[in-house]
């Protein structure tokens, strides 16, 4: 790999909204492969097809977000990809899912508010950084599930195919 800078930047003209609409998480250990051209993804290969799904998070509005961060430690370098969200919701259901996070690995499919989907954790799978359930103290106060996975990659998370429809079948 080259490390010259082969081209430059354009800037847009047109408005673009931070945060995301949807995730989608799997199973780090069960994805095979996740593969495409170059930096477009489009293909998701399952350990075992037709057991094994990515799983929709629903989340509060303006709470869902993805990262993409380099990180310089003892002279290497990678980048540290993440999400955060948070669901005013603890019942059983909750639980469950805050538990198996905190425990597991996972890779995401998230969508921003602009309409494009990237691949997160698609190297080494994302961990919880953050799980808790909390009350919150005044009533106004945040009162829920709050989940902050991460990981370290060999990349930027590319860009998914820009429709969810090609994992349709998969989506529990």
């Amino acid at each position: 790999m080259s490390c010259l800078l082969v081209s430059g930047l354009t800037k847009d003209c047109n408005y673009i909204l931070g945060g995301i609409t949807n995730l989608y998480l799997g199973n780090f250990s069960q994805i095979a492969n996740i593969s495409g051209a170059t930096d477009l993804m489009d293909t998701i290969t399952f350990t075992n097809p037709g057991s094994e799904y990515l799983y929709e998070m629903e989340f509060e509005k303006n709470t869902g977000n993805f990262t993409n961060e380099m990180v310089v430690n003892n002279a290497q370098k990678y980048i540290n990809q993440g999400f955060s969200f948070s669901i005013a919701k603890k019942d059983v259901d909750s639980v469950t899912v805050a538990n198996e996070l905190a425990l597991g690995k996972v890779v995401a499919i998230a969508r921003d508010r602009n309409g494009k989907y990237f691949v997160l954790g698609r190297n080494n799978g994302l961990e919880a950084t953050v799980t808790s359930l909390n009350s919150g103290s005044a009533e106004g106060d945040f009162s829920g599930l709050v989940v902050t996975m991460l990981g370290a990659q060999i990349e930027f998370a590319p860009e998914w195919d820009n429709t969810i429809n090609g994992v349709a079948s998969y989506i529990q």
